[in-house]
């Protein structure tokens, strides 16, 4: 599963779940109270390889159906298996808020899919949408724009407020290459892990790109944190068992750290959080400065996949 701590109120530290089965839940992070729980996306069966989302991570199981999720202190956007829309709920109340448009060539809009899922822009269509499964989505920490990207080879950038799409980005991209996403601290920037271990970082007002970083990983860049205290500095979580920190001004990569898969900052942005070998499946904290371990945490018996600290930093959860 997927998820990810917050504070949609004042004193309580909630914590959002995606979950197997395209289940959505929001969890007291104090009591381990269910808030709400809804069937945010439903259970696909379709194995086509035009709408399957990325190969799972090492020992997960490629059949389930789960929900990636980003969030920001109002919202949480959802996206399920094989879906080329996002859905983005309330986070007090699980209401649904809006679902983005999806080019699906049924729509009454003049576009059309070809036959291995490509998008053809037919004459007067005046709809920009992915056109098959995502894989990748994130939330500016605002909450006023959101970032998707999948199958297809864009990137959108939308007003989160309106569902109206506001540019596409372009990369040279191909077809199921993005594979995370994560915007600044100021929102400014907006960088994209791939499936071919490449990093790439645009002005998402302008759409200018910014920074490519061609052999970031040399694996897939499963995870991407920028510090919530600097919007100069990234971390990556590869599957090549590093996680990278990066200036995405100067390009610079400022220290490596062995840790697989995972890389999330503290609130104070002086800690990384990851994930061990997977023969070991622990957490670790590690000084995001210095890259020194500072505590090592133990008790999972499979892969960690997903892990995120409580608002205040004085908690973590990772599943």
């Amino acid at each position: 599963f997927f998820f990810q701590s917050f504070p949609p109120w004042p004193f309580v530290v909630m914590l959002a779940l995606g979950l197997d089965g395209g289940r959505l839940m929001m969890v007291d992070s104090m009591t381990g109270d269910v808030k709400w729980q809804v069937q945010a996306h439903s259970v696909s069966t379709d194995s086509s390889p035009t709408l399957t989302t990325k190969p799972p991570l090492p020992g997960e199981n490629s059949t389930r159906s789960w929900t990636r999720i980003a969030v920001s202190p109002s919202f949480v956007a959802t996206v399920g298996l094989s879906d080329a829309f996002w859905k983005l709920w309330d986070a007090a109340s699980g209401e649904l808020r809006l679902v983005s448009a999806a080019h699906d060539g049924t729509a009454g809009c003049s576009c059309e899919v070809d036959d291995m899922g490509q998008r053809v822009l037919q004459e007067g269509c005046p709809v920009v949408a992915h056109t098959r499964g995502l894989t990748a989505l994130a939330l500016s920490p605002g909450g006023e724009r959101l970032a998707s990207g999948g199958w297809d080879p864009d990137l959108i950038l939308w007003n989160a407020h309106t569902g109206a799409a506001e540019r596409s980005l372009q990369g040279d991209f191909t077809a199921g290459e993005a594979w995370s996403l994560s915007f600044s601290k100021d929102g400014e920037r907006l960088a994209c892990g791939t499936s071919r271990g490449s990093i790439r970082v645009w002005d998402s007002t302008t759409g200018a790109m910014l920074l490519t970083l061609s052999a970031a990983h040399n694996h897939f860049v499963a995870y991407l944190n920028f510090s919530p205290t600097e919007n100069r500095m990234l971390a990556s979580g590869g599957g090549d068992g590093e996680v990278r920190v990066w200036d995405v001004v100067s390009g610079e990569k400022l220290r490596s750290i062995a840790g697989r898969g995972i890389a999330a900052f503290s609130p104070d942005g002086a800690t990384i959080l990851t994930a061990t070998s997977a023969a070991a499946n622990d957490v670790q904290l590690v000084d995001a400065e210095s890259g020194e371990l500072r505590v090592n945490l133990s008790g999972h018996t499979a892969h960690v996949f997903s892990a995120s600290f409580s608002v205040d930093g004085s908690k973590l959860a990772s599943g």
